[in-house]
């Protein structure tokens, strides 16, 4: 409910996304363009936007639609129209309808992740927490499922999952279906996407609408969280063994891994960067490993959230609240070999930049950025060209 702006923002920012994403086979249902406007101009601001909404809600209910989320926008909160009472009135006329209101009403109400919490919360309101939880099925939970949105890394979500006798129910807040969403208490599990503070709050907002006690740990990345979350898993499903086997695995191609890269990093001093809505331990760990030397782990801080925790197995050795000016000062005292930040900053005086990439979920991942650091190590620590031009 709002101008056609806000359509356009709100459709662009995620349909060439979905449809990237489905074309990539990571969905087992259609891509949907089901996104429709009220078309508020400048009209409203004399007679309201009411009318507006009455009208295209109908015809959209008309047209067939069974299922509707009216979702508004700064101008309806502005200008104070009762969407709240439209959508009750076309619940009524259309009982056989789904029609969800979802107050987000811009910057009346907040910022961006006030916005997505509201949304949430309506979203939430939407589960049947009647269902009968089944063995065998998992529910994944994060606000952005970035990591995991390769045909690769999905496969191997499955196949750590299979290796317990679990598969996935409901991704959520990935794209999703409305019966699976409905149905999300069917899974006896939910697991967090990564550990972050995003993501632990939206699990702390699942908790308390269901009931239900997350599982103790994120989905792994790295060796260390690998090992801790087969074990864990094995627990839980009372197949330890397997958990082991699997372990065994995984740990002896992860030495193999240290044992051949190792001889690049030994002595090297590196530099690890991050922002707050991700979690490098995994990159930490890798660098231990490796033989290289972290003289700065920094955290950049939250743009969107004062006071926000980091979340770190490495807390004691993190600098949070780290700053450019920071970076360009230790730049300067610590003479470091390896910038490795996940924003680009240009690198100088011997040393070599690195970006952090996506690291997937389990071994796999962290397999491959070890062969990238160990290539971007491989390089001259100043492009020739540039000593030509000297």
């Amino acid at each position: 409910h709002g101008p056609r702006s806000c359509m356009y923002l709100m459709g662009m920012s995620h349909e060439g996304s979905s449809l990237h994403l489905h074309s990539r086979g990571l969905y087992d249902f259609p891509p949907r363009h089901n996104l429709v406007c009220t078309m508020m101009d400048d009209s409203v601001s004399i007679f309201g936007g009411v009318r507006m909404l009455e009208e295209c809600l109908e015809k959209t209910l008309d047209d067939g639609a069974d299922k509707v989320a009216v979702v508004t926008t700064c101008m309806p909160g502005i200008i104070g129209d009762d969407t709240a009472r439209v959508v009750e009135k076309a619940s009524a006329a259309h009982p056989g309808a789904v029609v969800v209101y979802m107050p987000t009403d811009g910057d009346v109400a907040g910022e961006y992740g006030d916005g997505v919490k509201m949304a949430v919360e309506s979203i939430l309101g939407m589960i049947d927490v009647a269902v009968e939880p089944e063995e065998g099925l998992v529910n994944l939970v994060g606000t952005s499922f970035f990591d995991i949105h390769s045909r690769r890394y999905a496969d191997e979500v499955d196949r750590m999952l299979a290796v317990f006798g679990e598969k996935v129910n409901c991704k959520f807040l990935d794209e999703m279906t409305y019966d699976t969403l409905v149905n999300y208490c069917r899974a006896s599990m939910d697991i967090l996407v990564s550990d972050v503070p995003a993501n632990r709050e939206l699990m702390g907002m699942i908790a308390e609408r269901t009931g239900r006690e997350p599982f103790q740990a994120s989905l792994p990345v790295g060796m260390r969280e690998y090992a801790e979350w087969m074990m864990l898993m094995g627990a839980r499903t009372g197949r330890p063994e397997d958990a082991e086997r699997e372990i065994a695995a995984a740990r002896k191609e992860y030495e193999e891994c240290i044992r051949r890269r190792c001889r690049r990093f030994e002595g090297k001093k590196a530099i690890v960067i991050s922002r707050m809505n991700r979690s490098s331990d995994w990159l930490v760990d890798l660098l231990l490993d490796l033989g290289a030397e972290i003289v700065r782990l920094g955290c950049f801080p939250s743009p969107r959230k004062d006071g926000t925790d980091a979340s770190s197995r490495y807390i004691g050795m993190l600098t949070e609240n780290y700053s450019i000016d920071m970076l360009e000062d230790d730049m300067e005292r610590l003479s470091p070999d390896l910038l490795i930040c996940d924003l680009i900053f240009p690198a100088r005086n011997g040393c070599r930049f690195a970006r952090i990439g996506k690291a997937g979920i389990g071994l796999r991942g962290v397999l491959d950025y070890a062969e990238y650091l160990e290539n971007i190590l491989r390089l001259p620590a100043t492009d020739g060209w540039r000593e030509a031009v000297r």
